[in-house]
């Protein structure tokens, strides 16, 4: 692991920026197929990429750390990684609740990712219990 440290680092962020560049023209491009998505989300929604970096970043970070210094060293390590976790996750949730959102489709209309045909629109009325719709009365009561 000493010897591909550092670039086992380089090469998994490179094939994380490269699935998510891949994503981006993709979902700009028009509208991406199951299939053409594949590689990106490999790369990307299943950690290909991220996952040959963060294991590595941990001990190319502690392998030069003194034994005595070790138990510090990993626990600032990991504190530091949580922060950054944090923040990331702040910052991006503010970009996505600030970014205007683009229309909507109306409900009858199925979106084009999907396999599955529209739903029939609800009635308007008489499709629920408590609410009866027109023909529909409540059952006697009896007076007891």
């Amino acid at each position: 692991m000493a010897r591909l440290g550092r670039t086992l680092i380089l090469v998994g962020l490179l094939l994380t920026l490269a699935g998510t560049l891949s994503l981006l023209v993709l979902v700009r491009a028009g509208s991406p197929t199951s299939w053409t998505l594949i590689a990106p989300v490999l790369v990307t929604g299943l950690g290909l990429g991220l996952g040959t970096c963060f294991g590595t970043v941990y001990e190319v970070t502690l392998g030069g750390v003194g034994a005595k210094e070790s138990g510090s060293a990993s626990g600032s390590l990991s504190a530091v990684a949580q922060l950054a976790n944090s923040i990331g996750a702040a910052g991006i949730t503010t970009v996505y609740f600030r970014t205007p959102a683009a229309p909507r489709p109306q409900p009858s209309t199925a979106s084009p990712w999907s396999p599955w045909p529209p739903l029939p629109a609800a009635p308007s009325s008489g499709c629920c219990p408590a609410t009866p719709g027109p023909g529909i009365t409540d059952p006697p009561r009896s007076a007891t």
